[in-house]
């Protein structure tokens, strides 16, 4: 009955000709999914089904036309949504991964329906980029070897989390420069940032009372390392190098980075790797855009470590409640593990179910390294290192001869920012803080602040396209 009921829908919408020819495609898959929901669902889901299904085609029409304001609103969806999905395990699918799965659905639907041509960007960044997804691809597989029989692995949901992470994140770099073909969209993004996270540095500021008024509407994990490192050097780029903005607009910007840096380096002084790698990024916004004071950012940088030199294992370790000498140990026990398969890893989140079969102090525990290269090194292996490591190193290549050819202003201020944001964000994974968050340390909630490396590096990409390539039909009706 409901199968013949599907039927003659499907039959009669595909004999109207008058709707656009994409919806042939998409709305099919959706019906399928409502008739299973109706067959095999029980009513709560069955409910949520039909909202999210509505929802969701809504969304994607509304991505087709403006997929432009799509990305920028990530920022929106990171910061201030707190919307999240249960996925029965110990973490929950958030806004930003929802936004920008239908960002990349309707990236996909227009290519291949609308515009009926896969074309990906001629950039220095696409080739690592790709080969950042077929590694992802590869530990996954590698993850599916029994290591140790000793012991199993990592349950399948856990892996798929995993990988989830790291293609989300090569994702959100990827559609930035596929969906914004002007760079005023990412003036928007940068100048949208700096509105919601300036009202978030203002509640901090204030009493404690007041404070958690405003500080509510900020979903966890939207305020983590990765947060301060862009604010920082975004911020701070525009304050001191665009010198298209009026002198109170450059004011308000440099008053958001002393109260930014008075949040974390006074009030959160102990979380030293909420603010060591921010003001690492801003060191390297003044000796990119100002080579006249390298040698005062040189000197700036050398003062804040040896003013924390005493307390350098808390800083190595992320986090003060390990010992240097526990965190060095967890290390080597992880790098142990990792040469098991050194090659392509030992898969996503596997290497943490591996390590009560050593002893650390003492105990047979579970941990995770706290350090992003060598979680890459036990996942995807030296394969997955050195391939992360030349995305970095492109684009930072790209972001230096930018710097040559983009205009004075927003456009030139945003290259040297996006520079400081990716030295300290590199940074920053030395420290326990995640630009590839690990499952079981900050698992989805982390993609919140990890995303913000991912959009603003993507933005560099869309200044080459624009500044580097030859004159597209984009620019010239620009």
């Amino acid at each position: 009955m409901i199968r013949q009921q599907f039927s003659n829908v499907f039959a009669r919408f595909d004999r109207n000709r008058n709707h656009p020819s994409w919806l042939r495609f998409v709305i099919p898959p959706i019906l399928l999914v409502i008739v299973a929901l109706l067959a095999f669902g029980s009513p709560r889901t069955m409910i949520l089904g039909l909202i999210g299904a509505c929802v969701g085609v809504g969304g994607l029409i509304i991505l087709l036309r403006h997929m432009s304001l799509g990305v920028v609103m990530l920022i929106v969806a990171s910061m201030l949504v707190p919307f999240t999905i249960g996925t029965g395990t110990g973490t929950s699918i958030n806004a930003t991964i929802l936004l920008l799965g239908l960002i990349i659905a309707a990236w996909i639907v227009d290519m291949v329906v609308i515009q009926k041509e896969i074309k990906l960007v001629k950039s220095t960044i696409t080739m690592p980029l790709l080969a950042f997804v077929v590694v992802s691809f590869m530990a996954f597989i590698s993850g599916q070897v029994n290591w140790f029989p000793a012991v199993q692995g990592a349950p399948i949901m856990s892996q798929l989390g995993g990988l989830a992470i790291f293609l989300l994140s090569a994702a959100a770099f990827f559609i930035v420069p596929h969906v914004i073909k002007q760079p005023h969209y990412l003036a928007w993004m940068t100048w949208l940032f700096f509105g919601i996270a300036g009202v978030y540095i203002f509640a901090r500021l204030l009493p404690p009372q007041y404070e958690f008024m405003i500080r509510r509407f900020f979903p966890n994990g939207s305020d983590a390392s990765l947060f301060w490192v862009w604010l920082l050097s975004m911020a701070g780029a525009q304050a001191l190098f665009n010198n298209q903005l009026s002198r109170i607009i450059r004011l308000l910007l440099g008053f958001l980075v002393l109260a930014a840096i008075y949040v974390s380096l006074i009030q959160a002084y102990d979380w030293k790797s909420g603010w060591m790698p921010a003001l690492v990024g801003l060191m390297v916004v003044i000796w990119v855009g100002a080579p006249r004071y390298r040698i005062l950012a040189v000197l700036g940088a050398l003062m804040v470590i040896l003013m924390n030199f005493s307390s350098i294992s808390s800083i190595l370790t992320g986090q003060e409640d390990y010992s240097l000498s526990t965190r060095t140990e967890a290390w080597r026990i992880v790098f142990d593990i990792a040469m098991v398969n050194p090659i392509t890893g030992l898969g996503f989140a596997n290497y943490y179910w591996f390590t009560p079969l050593y002893v650390i102090m003492g105990y047979r525990v579970k941990f995770n390294s706290h350090n992003n290269y060598l979680d890459l090194l036990a996942q995807t292996g030296i394969i997955g290192i050195l391939v992360f490591f030349w995305f970095a190193v492109q684009n930072a290549r790209l972001g230096w001869n930018l710097l040559g050819k983009v205009p004075e202003g927003f456009d030139k201020a945003y290259v040297i920012g996006a520079l400081g944001g990716l030295v300290g964000t590199l940074f920053a994974g030395m420290l326990g803080d995640w630009f590839l968050p690990f499952v079981y340390n900050v698992g989805l909630v982390g993609f919140r602040s990890s995303v913000f490396f991912w959009l603003f590096l993507g933005g560099l990409v869309v200044y080459e396209q624009y500044y580097c390539q030859p004159a597209a039909p984009d620019r010239m009706a620009a």
